[in-house]
C-alpha cells in the first residue's frame, strides 16, 4: 500500500469513527477488558454492597457496553453459585457525542441511564451515588484535582470510588508519536516551543495517592495492578489507534483552527510512518504495531468532607 493510500484509508476511517464503534474491540486502540469492571463491581460488592436499589455512576463509559457487560459477567458468577442476581442502577456519563450515539442495543436501557457529561461537571445532586468508577479517565482530565474533587461530592459518605488508570511507562510510542506531531503544529503555524504534555498530567497510578492526600477525605482502601504487557495493533485496528491521537488535540490548547493541521499529521506522516514500522507476523503474515500496556486500580472510601468545604 502507497504512502497516499494509507493517508486516504486512515483519514477515511477517521472521519468515520462513529462507525468503528459498532465493532467489538472498539472503545480503545488497546482491548480494554471487561474485566477492569467486573473487577470494581467484584470490589464494591466486597467493600460496600451492591444492591438492586444502589445507583452506580460510570464516568467515561464510551458506548456503554463495557459498563454494562461488567455487571452482568459478575451477575453470571453469582448465579453459577446459586445467587440471586443483582442490578443496580448503571448511569453511564460520557462527553463525547459518537460515543453516546452508537449505544449497543445489547444493554437493557431500563437498568442503564446515559448522560452526556464530562467527569468534572457531574449533573446530578451531592451524594447521589453509592459507587463511581473511572477506568482511565483521571489521566485525561485537564485537572485531576478538579475531576477527584467532583468524585468525591457525587459519591454519598462511605461511598465507592473506583478508578483504573496509566502507569508512567504506558503507551510510549503513542506518546512518542502525539509529542512529534505538536511540535510539527508549532513548526507549521508558527508558535512558541512549549514542553510537550503527555495525555496524563500527574494524574498517572504513580501519583494518585498524592492527588487523594490533597483532596482530602478520601482513603484508599485496595489496589491492584494489571501485569505488565505488549498490545498487538494491526492494520484493522490501526485507524482506531490513530484516531485516539487525533482526539488528543484537545488536551494542548491548541486553537480550533489548529486541529484539521493535528490531524492532517497524524493521517499523514504519522501514519505512514507507523505502517512503515510495522512488523510481520512470520506465521500469519499479519503486519502489526506495537505499544505498551500498563495499569493498576484503587478503590477509594469517601470518608470525610471536602477540606475546607462543609457538606
Amino acid at each position: 500500500m502507497t504512502g497516499a493510500e494509507n493517508r486516504h484509508t486512515t483519514e477515511q476511517s477517521v472521519d468515520s469513527y462513529a462507525e468503528l464503534l459498532t465493532r467489538d474491540e472498539v472503545n480503545s486502540w488497546i482491548d480494554h477488558p471487561v474485566d477492569f469492571y467486573y473487577e470494581g463491581y467484584r470490589k464494591a460488592l466486597e467493600y460496600l454492597g451492591l444492591y438492586d436499589h444502589s445507583v452506580v455512576g460510570d464516568v467515561g463509559c464510551g458506548n456503554g457496553q463495557r459498563t454494562y457487560d461488567g455487571i452482568r459477567k459478575l451477575n453470571e458468577e453469582r448465579v453459577a453459585m446459586g445467587r440471586d442476581e443483582i442490578w443496580p442502577l448503571l448511569i453511564g456519563f460520557e462527553p463525547l457525542y459518537e460515543q453516546m450515539s452508537s449505544l449497543r442495543q445489547t444493554i437493557d436501557q431500563k437498568r442503564f441511564v446515559y448522560m452526556q457529561a464530562r467527569g468534572e461537571d457531574i449533573p446530578l445532586p451531592d451524594n447521589s451515588l453509592d459507587v463511581l468508577t473511572a477506568h482511565r479517565v483521571l489521566y485525561r482530565a485537564d485537572d485531576p484535582l478538579e475531576m477527584l474533587r467532583e468524585f468525591k461530592k457525587k459519591v454519598m459518605p462511605n461511598g465507592l470510588i473506583i478508578l483504573t488508570t496509566n502507569f508512567k511507562d504506558q503507551a510510549t510510542n503513542r506518546y512518542y508519536y502525539e509529542s512529534q506531531t505538536y511540535a510539527g503544529v508549532q513548526r507549521f503555524v508558527g508558535l512558541p516551543e512549549q514542553p510537550y504534555i503527555p495525555p496524563a498530567r500527574s494524574a498517572f497510578y504513580e501519583d494518585i495517592p498524592r492527588l487523594i492526600a490533597e483532596v482530602g477525605g478520601l482513603e484508599i482502601i485496595d489496589n491492584s495492578v494489571q501485569e505488565e504487557d505488549i498490545s498487538r495493533i494491526n492494520e484493522d485496528r490501526l485507524p482506531i489507534y490513530l484516531y485516539s491521537m487525533a482526539t488528543a488535540v484537545k488536551r494542548f490548547n491548541l486553537p480550533p483552527e489548529f486541529h484539521r493541521i493535528w490531524r492532517s499529521i497524524i493521517n499523514g506522516p504519522v501514519a505512514e510512518d507507523i505502517h512503515k514500522n510495522m512488523q510481520v507476523d512470520p506465521e500469519s503474515g499479519e503486519r502489526y504495531f506495537e505499544d505498551k500496556v500498563h495499569r493498576g486500580m484503587y478503590v477509594i472510601r469517601n470518608a470525610k468532607p471536602l477540606s475546607g468545604i462543609a457538606n
